[in-house]
């Protein structure tokens, strides 16, 4: 059986040939990692894996260029143990961390068999995750008038010893954004119609005249934009009769 890159160990194929990968390389103080675990030529051995996490520990390069490479983890603290159940040939995943503290952590794993084999080196860069502080902000104020002052403030979260700087920039102007037009059904309005009725004879037009009477109408379903209305009345006359 083999458990694929622990150096020093005999069965291991170098540091170079991981199958031991931690779900992060980079993370915020707050975020939770995990570590893969991968067990080939296990003829369908049945056991467990424990896997111990170690940190933090101070990051070497510039705040601005932190780095884990070449950490010392020989007097690191421990941060958590997990226990993983093998069984055969396949992928474990540890149980979930929540790194609360700014720093460099590396996973290193021991085989639970008679004799043990392990630990595995620490350090290797497949194991280890370099955690910041985490820094969220809020302005003093949302709105604001031209010749008012404004601030931001600035909280960090897991910084732990982590000394640094937190570059901040202030944006703008920019126009603001306008909400977007809001397009709505048009309401039609047909207007009036005229319908008109055929009056009896009148005294008042005469002989072979004709009152007719308009009446305002619209369409079946039609709704009028508007509650102001015309009317209109036609007189109408008869051409005199030809006379033959």
């Amino acid at each position: 059986m083999s458990i694929r890159s622990w150096a020093p160990l005999t069965w291991a194929k170098g540091p170079n040939d991981d199958t031991e990968q931690i779900n992060k390389q980079n993370a915020n103080a707050g975020d939770t990692i995990t570590d893969d675990i991968t067990v080939t030529g296990s003829n369908g051995f049945e056991g467990t894996v424990t896997s111990v996490l170690y940190g933090p520990v101070a990051p070497l390069g510039s705040p601005a260029a932190a780095t884990c490479v070449g950490v010392d983890y020989t007097n690191a603290p421990v941060a958590g143990t997990f226990e993983v159940e093998v069984d055969g040939d396949g992928t474990y995943t540890t149980a979930p961390f929540t790194v609360l503290v700014a720093g460099c952590y590396t996973y290193s794993e021991t085989l639970n068999t008679v004799p043990p084999v392990g630990p595995s080196m620490r350090g290797r860069s497949s194991e280890t995750v370099l955690v910041f502080p985490k820094v969220t902000t809020q302005i003093s104020k949302q709105t604001a008038n031209v010749g008012d002052t404004i601030t931001d403030d600035i909280k960090v979260f897991g910084s732990g010893s982590y000394k640094g700087l937190v570059n901040w920039t202030l944006l703008g102007p920019v126009a603001p954004r306008l909400p977007a037009p809001v397009l709505r059904p048009a309401r039609v309005w047909f207007g009036p119609t005229l319908r008109l009725h055929r009056a009896a004879r009148s005294p008042r037009t005469g002989t072979g005249s004709t009152r007719p009477r308009a009446t305002r109408s619209r369409l079946p379903g039609a709704t009028p934009t508007s509650r102001c209305w015309s009317e209109t009345r036609l007189r109408l006359r008869r051409p005199p009769a030809h006379q033959g």
